[in-house]
C-alpha cells in the first residue's frame, strides 16, 4: 500500500483497498469472517474448508480478482484443524480469565486457534514478501 500511496496518491490506495475487499468478499461465503486488520493486512476466517480448498480455490480467486483490478498482492495462508491443535492449558486458562469465560473452554480454544493461525499466516506472508525483494 505504501508504494501505491507514494507513487499514485492516497485516492489510488483507497481504490486498491476496495479492490482487495471486493475480491475477498466475492471469493468467500457470507458465513466467513473477512476483515481488514491493519493498514494493508486483511484476514479471512474460513471454517469448514480444507487446506487445499483454501489455497487452490479461495486464494486463487482473491488473487485473480485483485489482479483483474490492476493490483498485485501477497497472500499468506495457514490451515489449522482446531480438533488437532494443542493450544496448551495455560493459554486456555489465560484467555478464559482475561475474558471472564469461566467454564467456556470452547470459546477460549477458538481464540487460541485463531491466534495460532493468524501468526502462521503472517509469518508465511512476510517470507513471501522477503523472497520477492531478494529476486529484484
Amino acid at each position: 500500500m505504501k508504494k501505491i500511496n507514494d507513487e499514485n496518491g492516497h485516492p489510488e490506495g483507497d481504490k486498491a483497498l476496495k479492490a482487495i475487499a471486493d475480491a475477498m468478499r466475492e471469493a468467500t461465503r457470507k458465513t466467513d469472517v473477512v476483515a481488514r486488520v491493519g493498514g494493508d493486512e486483511f484476514l479471512a476466517f474460513l471454517p469448514g474448508f480444507s487446506d487445499g480448498e483454501v489455497k487452490d480455490g479461495i486464494v486463487a480467486k482473491i488473487l485473480a480478482g485483485v489482479e483483474k483490478a490492476g493490483y498485485e498482492v501477497t497472500v499468506g495462508s495457514h490451515y489449522v484443524d482446531p480438533n488437532k491443535t494443542d493450544v496448551g492449558s495455560d493459554a486456555l486458562k489465560d484467555v478464559m480469565s482475561r475474558n471472564g469465560w469461566a467454564g467456556k473452554e470452547h470459546l477460549a480454544r477458538a481464540v487460541c486457534v485463531f491466534d495460532i493461525a493468524k501468526k502462521a499466516a503472517d509469518d508465511q506472508m512476510y517470507e513471501l514478501k522477503k523472497s520477492k525483494k531478494v529476486g529484484r
